[in-house]
């Protein structure tokens, strides 16, 4: 890996990660809608009003991811 990856991971890092505004965990068959409907949530926070609102698919956003 590069040293510009390598520092770009590291700011991620201890911007998000140890802050845990983001964390990172290990879909299960039990979390797996869940975890589907929180990244979809992500995809319409970012490409939203750019790409229509709505993620591909019949995803529903739903709070507290």
């Amino acid at each position: 890996m590069s040293r510009n990856k390598r520092q770009q991971y590291n700011r991620f890092r201890r911007k998000h990660l140890e802050t845990e505004t983001y964390r990172i965990t290990h879909a299960t068959e039990e979390t797996l809608e869940a975890d589907l409907d929180c990244l979809m949530g992500f995809w319409a926070d970012t490409w939203g009003e750019k790409k229509g609102g709505r993620p591909p698919g019949s995803w529903r956003n739903t709070a507290g991811c």
